[in-house]
């Protein structure tokens, strides 16, 4: 994609439906150009990551839409 990596523009305009592909290849193009993985499996990073956000509760957490855990017997 031509532009900074930051540059949504290619994407389309701001409002109607986004060109998911664009999107697409703008998250994976900045996440290679600042050495970070397009996706976090860590639960612990997404946590921090939620908290840092501004997120609260389970979502700060990391177990919002996680399974309850087991019961033992």
């Amino acid at each position: 994609m031509a532009g900074r990596s930051g540059d949504l523009s290619a994407v389309g305009p701001v409002m109607g439906e986004p060109d998911l592909e664009a999107v697409r290849q703008w998250l994976v193009a900045s996440c290679e150009a600042q050495g970070v993985p397009v996706q976090i499996t860590d639960a612990v990073l997404v946590a921090k990551l939620g908290v840092l956000l501004g997120a609260s509760g389970e979502a700060a957490r990391g177990t919002a839409g996680a399974a309850p855990p087991a019961r033992s017997a």
